[in-house]
């Protein structure tokens, strides 16, 4: 007897396309998946994903990608449901709505048809199909922390708790996560599916010095600069403000670049007043900050390389930090924020970890000029870097979890 595929429905959170065509961590993670069940074959999978001009030539043999029409950015659109979700927050009602928590649930025809259905960061998504189904299995799978960010409603202690309640199971992508939705004392099981790195893209030995000189001399970056990378999203919670305070403190004769990789979110009127500051100071800061705009996770490793120090100063919780893990898989050392997930990557060794106190910007800025003025240090703590990076998963091993959490929860069905 043959056994039949395990038919499993993907929900994306809607913020970008699956695969991850346009970046994003947790889009990144279901592509991972995606492509290596390509070769392995166990899963059929069916993914609903906002659309994407660059999804016109994608195709799998054993995933189908629906795509949702993609009018999040349309103004309209987004007064719409800026305006509801004031309504609910007046109301002091906790709960938020989105253009795909609206749209992706009804375009799931005949949820029961699944063995499993997985959805990907959004609780209002969750919600909304957990209460189509009868028969089949559903699964959150959690990548933030929830009540660290005032205005996301989406992800509370209650919502979390309320899911945890009625999922079949919580997947989440850090131990940090894990203690964390088991303190709630839900009724689901709570399982870690950590986050992975790809170590045939993050690989030192596949990146040449002509990439590394390509990159710097794009952006005038000459060696005698000591270069600080900072990747990801443009906003408030990701500190890239605190960080350009940090390198203003610093003497005057250093000689530094800072390279800002990532784009701007969308832009409410509080995001546009932080962007016009953090604007500002980059001005003050002349020709010492760069912006480089969103570059692809295939270019990204001779960006590290070609970086002195990777830093990450977010200013909410990280769950995990997918930066900090390619950092160190290239054998860059870290500044970070001393909280959440970060706390597991980095160590002592390999890093330095600020604490997010009144006195976070001068912290920071002690920690560059310290790493800036000993390369010895800096030398050292890289070889410990790599060492750090060996204790976590490459796509094949979060394959081979994903795989056996299934497994775990759908019965196999002969036919």
């Amino acid at each position: 007897m043959a056994v039949k595929k395990i038919r499993v429905c993907i929900c994306s959170p809607g913020v970008k396309p699956i695969p991850a065509l346009e970046g994003g961590a947790v889009e990144q993670l279901v592509t991972a998946v995606l492509n290596k069940n390509e070769e392995e074959g166990n899963f059929e999978f069916v993914v609903y994903t906002i659309d994407s001009k660059k999804l016109e030539s994608i195709s799998y043999i054993n995933t189908d990608i629906i795509k949702i029409k993609n009018r999040q950015k349309f103004i309209p659109i987004r007064i719409k449901y800026s305006f509801i979700n004031r309504i609910y927050f007046l109301r002091k009602k906790k709960k938020h709505i989105d253009y795909m928590s609206e749209n992706l649930p009804e375009k799931v025809v005949d949820p029961d048809k699944y063995d499993l259905i997985i959805v990907e960061n959004n609780a209002e998504i969750f919600f909304k199909i957990q209460k189509r189904i009868k028969n089949t299995k559903i699964v959150f799978h959690l990548h933030n922390d929830f009540d660290t960010i005032k205005s996301d409603f989406d992800k509370t202690s209650d919502r979390m708790k309320s899911i945890g309640n009625i999922a079949d199971e919580i997947w989440v992508a850090s131990k940090y996560l894990k203690k964390r939705i088991e303190s709630l004392r839900c009724k689901a099981s709570v399982q870690l599916l950590e986050n992975c790195v790809n170590r045939d893209i993050f690989n030192k030995e596949n990146v040449t010095y002509k990439e590394i000189n390509d990159f710097k001399d794009k952006y005038n970056i000459q060696d005698r600069y000591f270069m600080i990378l900072f990747c990801g999203r443009i906003d408030r919670e990701k500190g890239v403000l605190e960080l350009l305070k940090a390198v203003k403190l610093l003497p005057s004769n250093v000689k530094i670049k800072v390279v800002i990789v990532g784009s701007q979110w969308f832009g409410s009127r509080t995001e546009k007043k932080y962007m016009s500051e953090l604007n500002q100071l980059s001005k003050e800061l002349e020709d010492m900050v760069i912006f480089t705009g969103y570059i692809d996770q295939e270019n990204m490793p001779y960006v590290y390389l070609a970086a002195d120090l990777v830093i990450i100063p977010t200013q909410c919780t990280e769950a995990f930090g997918m930066v900090a893990l390619e950092a160190i898989t290239m054998g860059k050392v870290c500044i970070v924020s001393q909280n959440g997930g970060l706390n597991d990557l980095i160590n002592s060794e390999c890093g330095i970890k600020i604490v997010q106190d009144y006195q976070y910007v001068e912290s920071l800025s002690k920690a560059i000029y310290k790493l800036y003025s000993n390369r010895e240090l800096l030398k050292q703590m890289e070889k410990k870097a790599i060492e750090q990076s060996l204790r976590f998963m490459d796509e094949d091993a979060y394959f081979e979890r994903f795989r056996e959490l299934v497994d775990h929860l759908v019965e196999l069905k002969e036919y």
